[in-house]
């Protein structure tokens, strides 16, 4: 409605302006949802532009709905949330615990080759291109393997090594203790071996974050779900239009996250957000992506390999 509303001003419509031409795409992009990447590429240009071609005044008065004026606020809103992120440091932990079993393997997943580099080193490269302090967990006896890796493949992005804990709960937890952010700035954990999360998925979860405190990534769940009773003798078929499957990166306030696993643990810390929870924090879902697969069954590699290729 936005969209249309603003042709049919006389300012606006048959417009050759380049400008002009470049706002009334502003405007449709941010009625789909979108606003937040239009705002990360040149804000300072976006807003001056805006607000030189539609005076606040107009806005107020005769020049479009109420709709339009509530817009350009929620604009100037998300102008300085976004615009406030590049003050922030955005640091990525990226968790790699695993071992391999489930492939029937002697090498840990992470380390598999996914088209001929292994798959963590593909995970990192998503994330060097957000421009992120990359901290890399894993256990203790995989480091020196990882090292070799590095070596064998030139593999050069910055990234700090931190050994892991007993639990992803503890790896998590040495990684934060291994920092010292500042309480706005954003930390996002994520799973080593989802290599193809897409660099959309992880500025979604920062901007997010940077204004709802958390950004935990999820997609609709399209199996038939059933859950046990107690005793395990019964059970019955979940409504699964009230459930969704929950992804990484999960992003968050550093302050929030830091506070959370200051928690005792407990084995029902399942994810960053469980802990989160836990602290009495309700998290923000954002929407996933069904190619951000996690690396877990030998099919799965043969999957992302498929998914690489048609990029």
């Amino acid at each position: 409605m936005i969209f249309r509303t603003l042709n049919k001003h006389k300012s606006f419509k048959e417009s050759s302006d380049p400008q002009k031409h470049i706002l009334k795409h502003i405007f449709l992009f941010a009625a789909n949802g979108n606003m937040g990447l239009y705002l990360r590429h040149k804000p300072k240009t976006i807003f001056f532009t805006l607000k030189k071609i539609i005076p606040i005044e107009d806005l107020k008065s005769d020049f479009v709905e109420k709709s339009l004026f509530n817009f350009y606020m929620n604009f100037l809103f998300v102008y300085f949330a976004i615009n406030s992120i590049s003050r922030m440091t955005k640091y990525a932990i990226i968790v790699a615990g695993g071992k391999g079993t489930r492939f029937g393997s002697d090498m840990p997943k992470q380390f598999l080759p996914l088209k001929g580099i292994p798959v963590l080193m593909h995970t990192i490269a998503k994330f060097k291109s957000c421009k992120t302090q990359i901290i890399v967990v894993l256990p203790e006896s995989q480091i020196g393997i990882w090292k070799e890796l590095c070596v064998t493949h030139n593999f050069n992005i910055p990234h700090t090594i931190i050994a892991g804990g007993h639990t992803r709960f503890h790896s998590v937890k040495n990684a934060l203790d291994s920092i010292s952010p500042s309480e706005d700035d954003l930390i996002a954990v994520h799973d080593g071996v989802r290599p193809l999360v897409s660099t959309s998925i992880i500025n979604e979860a920062y901007d997010t974050a940077s204004i709802h405190n958390s950004a935990i990534p999820a997609t609709d769940v399209t199996d038939t779900i059933r859950q046990f009773n107690n005793d395990g003798t019964a059970s019955a078929t979940l409504n699964r239009a009230s459930l969704k499957a929950v992804q990484t990166p999960q992003t968050f306030k550093a302050e929030l996250l830091k506070r959370a696993y200051s928690l005792p643990y407990t084995d029902t810390f399942t994810d960053d957000a469980s802990v989160v929870e836990a602290t009495g924090h309700q998290v923000t879902l954002t929407k996933g992506d069904s190619n951000n697969i996690k690396i877990t069954h030998a099919i799965d590699l043969i999957i992302a390999e498929e998914l690489i290729e048609n990029e």
